[in-house]
């Protein structure tokens, strides 16, 4: 029983990770088309091209870690740092695009 809710919980973080790291990639994606393409001129880039970039970005800048409370568990962890995840990139996706509406 305890093995199984151990997987679970590994399953849990695996997907929030995958989620993450798509989420990511398609904001790199979209905000290389809107700003770095016509601003300098680059080709297009693949999702799995933004995928390397991103990972780049993220070994060079430091991510502040989400401080979980002592009563909120693994799990409670994990989604409210997804949901920042999904925050930061609707932000920058909005950001991105107001940029490529002035570039």
């Amino acid at each position: 029983m305890i093995e199984m809710k151990k997987l679970g919980k590994a399953s849990y973080v695996a997907i929030c990770l995958l989620v993450e790291w798509v989420v990511n990639s398609f904001v790199t994606q979209k905000l290389w088309a809107w700003i770095a393409m016509p601003l300098f001129g680059f080709d297009s880039i693949s999702l799995s091209g933004a995928f390397g970039i991103s990972i780049m970005i993220s070994f060079l800048t430091q991510k502040p870690s989400i401080n979980k409370s002592e009563k909120d568990g693994l799990i409670e962890g994990i989604t409210k740092a997804l949901i920042a995840v999904l925050i930061r990139a609707a932000m920058y996706l909005f950001s991105g695009f107001i940029a490529s509406l002035i570039i």
